[in-house]
């Protein structure tokens, strides 16, 4: 899975030497040979000695000391590198220590990374929430496009999606690149959250459909504007583009439709803000992040200048 919406030229690739992390090897690699890209490659020691009482004490008596998990960390990343390093392609490695997410973010930032390539654990329940929490965080705090790479299918349609605001428009646009490159189908949904104050006079019957959908002439509209959406998204490129509206909690039913048509990859709009308003708003992108079976691009709208 290529992406094509834009060139890279510095991709910084994360790895816990993981399963999970091969694939996003396999695919960062693929994005730099092609694009000549200059590959980073990052691995994150934990700060075992940084919080002691968080290391039951039987468990420290085992573990190896710090300077003989950063030499092997080394040996194995340098091993890694090399094997990378085919043709003319560059690759540089990191090693660095602390919280995984803040070391991923640090070190982009540090390599001025144009896109950053995380893998993320395909598991359901717990588990899954907990390991991919790495991949959430690193797309919430990164200053740039963040690929969250899966095994997922190799074909199938670029799903993303638009909430009609000019933050959305990234998404799309990036997602009918691609699509335009690869051939695939393009899906634009809109989804109509129930959870939204606006949504509250309209209840959900038995099947599952709202009553808003009912309304003709409210559907007829939103789906006029996204015709609009497609139309300005996928000027001056070759591909078969279709909308739907949907209803219901917009990261489940995201996630819900791309696995129903084998989607190889989901793309999404996130806002590049800090603090406690970044959070909110990117919480859609990371609940698709978390709960999607396939690849993940999220695509950070561009910062709005703040007026003087």
């Amino acid at each position: 899975m290529l992406l094509r919406w834009f060139v890279a030229t510095r991709i910084l690739l994360a790895t816990d030497f993981s399963d999970a992390s091969e694939h996003a090897i396999e695919q960062a690699h693929a994005i730099a040979a092609r694009d000549h890209a200059v590959l980073g490659l990052c691995h994150v020691v934990p700060e075992v000695n940084g919080h002691p009482s968080r290391i039951p004490t039987w468990l420290g008596t085992q573990l190896p000391d710090p300077v003989t998990i950063s030499k092997a960390a080394a040996e194995a990343l340098d091993g890694r590198a090399k094997l990378l390093a085919t043709g003319n392609l560059k690759v540089h490695t990191f090693l660095e220590e602390g919280e995984s997410h803040a070391a991923i973010v640090r070190c982009a930032e540090k390599f001025a990374a144009d896109l950053v390539v995380v893998g993320s654990h395909g598991r359901t329940g717990i588990s899954r929430i907990l390991l991919g929490s790495v991949a959430e965080k690193v797309v919430r705090t990164a200053h740039c496009p963040v690929l969250v790479a899966r095994q997922g299918p190799s074909g199938g349609p670029v799903i993303t999606a638009t909430d009609f605001s000019d933050a959305s428009l990234p998404g799309v646009r990036a997602a009918a690149s691609e699509a335009a490159r690869t051939g695939s189908p393009l899906v634009v949904l809109n989804v109509f959250d129930l959870a939204w104050p606006g949504a509250t006079p309209y209840a959900v019957d038995a099947s599952g459909l709202s009553a808003v959908l009912s309304d003709t002439e409210a559907l007829r509209r939103t789906n006029e504007e996204l015709s609009k959406v497609i139309e300005e998204c996928t000027k001056g490129l070759l591909v078969n583009a279709k909308g739907e509206v949907l209803v219901g909690e917009p990261a489940s039913m995201i996630v819900r439709r791309a696995e129903e048509l084998g989607a190889r990859l989901v793309v999404v709009s996130t806002h590049g803000r800090t603090g406690l308003t970044r959070v909110l708003l990117g919480s859609v992108a990371e609940r698709i992040v978390r709960l999607s079976h396939t690849s993940v691009l999220a695509v950070h709208t561009p910062k709005v200048p703040q007026a003087a």
